[in-house]
């Protein structure tokens, strides 16, 4: 997602510590078939929202062309709250907020963070994205895992605005609730009073009430001396407050890896972080890059790249929900559910973006960790249940025709058989009318004749009789 004209957060900065929050939703007032271009098109008429017209070059061509809003055939719409409505709303860079009273490791520590932007991503899945872009005001790192670790839970953990003054619309009703507004409230706050609230339902992976949300952070050390950076990542990765104990020896292994000496990366299935540290540059014009140029392209490209991640997370989610164990065998429904797998795995499943090896590789760690190569196993499980219903029509198919082949054969054998012997007896009736011709009749030849005809016209009768049987029953 772009960065505003004028911001430059290292300017004048000692550290730059942002988060980006992401809140996955359905809008279940729609209907499915039409849900996407509604949104879009209540999203195109918002004066609060403005399109974000901007697709990563990284990317594969034919993966970036699903991102080109100008396309008809484009697959997702982002959009981000105007400058205006964020400071209506209470989410100016000058309004600073924190999490409900909280304990916090370190109770003296700064727990300030502002909403520097909010996003709203529309998938022609019908799943939607919204996404609040955090900064927080602490140069401690760990403390920004200190507050993500409370912030996560998106249900329960309310947070509220700091100071006085003109609070904004949605500031003001956190500011007068109590325990504040947790994330999803926030988040329905902002959809409903720009106008595009269709009946959000926020969803997670977990059951009501224990919701933990994803997390895209960058955290930027200008000095790093004496700082044990795993450890440090270990913590943000997670987003783990520090009270969890750590020891190299001991603690689960971390998935991370280093871009290079200034750049290290690390994620769990909750969160993806980056750990810059600029000190370490050999040149004076790398230092520059790693503190300028390196956030714009983690603001432009890394964000969206998880943002395409997650999506199919979601996705994959949502469809695995919408099959009930009670859908199991009912074709209608599997008929459906895997014409919409089919169609998300065409446009949004990919194995490979881009040639660049930095994006690829963590777009590839990623993906691994998120395991969504097994959550797509999972969900193609309804479809497996659909083909053994197929090959269990298929062999009673089957044996129907095999039935119906055996029943048609024995017809044929049985009228061939009553055409035999009526074809016998007509000949033993023609011979006797040949034999009197020349020779008088006697009384035997006389019965015989009488014999042939009465099993003549009994076989007929017979015949005539199964024929009318075979009829009623078929």
């Amino acid at each position: 997602m772009g960065r505003r004209k004028g911001a430059h957060p290292s300017k004048g900065a000692k550290s730059y510590n942002v988060a980006y929050c992401y809140l996955p939703f359905v809008n279940e007032a729609l209907p499915d078939d039409t849900a996407y271009s509604r949104f879009v098109d209540a999203l195109e008429k918002s004066e609060a929202w403005e399109a974000v017209d901007e697709r990563p070059s990284y990317l594969f061509r034919y993966i970036g062309d699903k991102y080109d809003r100008s396309s008809p055939d484009c697959q997702c719409h982002v959009y981000r709250l105007t400058r205006t409505t964020t400071i209506e709303l209470g989410f100016s860079r000058s309004r600073q907020w924190e999490p409900a009273p909280v304990s916090l490791p370190d109770p003296e520590g700064d727990r300030r963070f502002d909403v520097q932007d909010v996003f709203c991503c529309a998938f022609s899945t019908s799943v939607c994205i919204l996404i609040l872009k955090l900064r927080f005001a602490t140069d401690d790192p760990y403390m920004v895992a200190d507050l993500l670790y409370n912030l996560k839970k998106v249900r329960r953990q309310g947070i509220v605005p700091v100071g006085g003054g003109e609070f904004g619309s949605i500031a003001k009703v956190a500011h007068d609730s109590e325990g504040g507004l947790p994330l999803t409230s926030i988040g329905g706050e902002v959809l409903s009073r720009t106008g595009v609230s269709f009946g959000p339902r926020f969803f997670f992976y977990a059951s009501e009430g224990k919701e933990h949300m994803n997390v895209l952070l960058h955290v930027s050390i200008p000095d790093d001396a004496g700082v044990d950076a795993e450890r440090l990542l270990f913590y943000l990765g997670n987003t783990y407050r520090r009270t969890f104990d750590y020891d190299r020896r001991h603690s689960l292994p971390i998935s991370m890896h280093w871009a290079s000496k200034t750049t290290a990366w690390s994620y769990s299935p909750e969160a993806v972080a980056c750990l810059t540290m600029p000190s370490r540059a050999d040149t004076d014009d790398a230092k520059a890059f790693v503190m300028d140029g390196f956030r714009n392209n983690f603001t432009h490209h890394y964000q969206f790249l998880y943002l395409l991640l997650l999506h199919q997370k979601y996705e994959y989610y949502r469809l695995l929900m919408k099959i009930g164990a009670g859908e199991q065998r009912n074709r209608e429904q599997l008929e459906a559910f895997r014409h919409e797998l089919e169609i998300f795995r065409a446009n949004f499943v990919f194995a490979r973006v881009s040639e660049t090896q930095q994006y690829q590789a963590l777009y590839g760690a990623v993906a691994n960790e998120l395991q969504l190569r097994e959550m797509d196993r999972d969900a193609g499980e309804p479809i497996r249940a659909l083909r053994e219903m197929r090959r269990d029509d298929e062999a009673e198919s089957r044996q129907a025709e095999e039935l119906a082949e055996r029943e048609s054969d024995r017809r044929m054998e049985r009228a061939l058989n009553a055409v035999t012997v009526v074809a016998i007896v007509s000949a033993l009736l023609d011979g006797l009318d040949l034999i009197g011709k020349y020779v008088p009749p006697t009384e035997k030849t006389s019965g015989l004749k009488v014999l042939l005809q009465l099993a003549l016209t009994a076989i007929l009768v017979g015949e005539a009789a199964w024929l009318l049987n075979e009829i009623r029953r078929h």
